[in-house]
């Protein structure tokens, strides 16, 4: 290959080659790299970002439980008039939630889940509401046999059925997506180390091809220059 070529496009060509060589092994990198970030952002905002937000959407409405026990307890309309105010604050934050939640990569067990959860919360709405409105309307007794009668069962199935997307992805945060990550990184990482060996490898091979075909002219040529001095051409 190198026979009947100068040495200077000799080494044009081993350090092109070696060029080219550094710039795979460096893509190589920032591919794995980009796969990576890609791989721990997914479980990042589709798992612990979630995970934070249903906390809230959990605390959110045993507040709103909360408020309106006290409203219809309370058989005062101060009372009940701060309270709703309360709730009404920490249901515009569950409507704001919810929809980012929904928004993120949901498994088929997780979107049913959160189907359920819907209908529930609806469900749990409307007898808040009406609890809310009877205590509201001095009617308290009634707001009170609401809660015993409606609400409660309500809320009991829609705390239950949030309980379990907070251990989903808990169990998918930390399990199945992350060992995926993880796996992908060790995928990577042995392809990029092959890499680094096999471009080494090459080099080394480059090198000693060219040094040789650099070394063996010039051996020519002391041997004609010393033949001339010493006469014997």
């Amino acid at each position: 290959m190198f026979k009947n070529m100068t040495i200077k496009s000799r080494l044009i060509v081993v350090v092109g080659f070696l060029s080219a060589l550094l710039v795979s092994i460096g893509g190589m990198g920032i591919y794995g790299m980009n796969q990576m970030n890609s791989a721990f952002k997914g479980v990042y905002d589709d798992r612990v970002l979630p995970l934070g937000d249903l906390g809230v959407v959990l605390d959110r409405i045993q507040r709103i439980r909360f408020n309106t026990v006290i409203s219809s307890y309370s058989e005062n309309p101060a009372i009940v008039s701060e309270r709703k105010s309360l709730s009404d604050q920490r249901l515009e934050e569950v409507n704001t939630l919810w929809p980012k939640y929904m928004a993120t990569k949901l498994t088929t067990e997780e979107a049913a889940l959160a189907k359920d959860f819907e209908q529930q919360w609806r469900s749990l709405s409307q007898s808040v509401d009406h609890s809310m409105s009877l205590a509201l309307n001095k009617e308290f007794k009634a707001a009170q046999q609401n809660l015993h009668d409606d609400m409660f069962a309500k809320f009991d199935a829609a705390h239950t059925t949030m309980f379990k997307l907070l251990d989903m992805q808990r169990v998918l945060g930390s399990n199945d997506e992350y060992k995926a990550a993880y796996q992908a990184y060790q995928e990577l990482l042995a392809v990029s180390n092959s890499m680094i060996v096999l471009g080494l490898i090459l080099a080394v091979i480059a090198g000693f091809l060219m040094i040789r075909a650099i070394i063996g002219p010039l051996n020519e040529a002391v041997t004609v220059a010393n033949a001339v001095a010493s006469g014997d051409l």
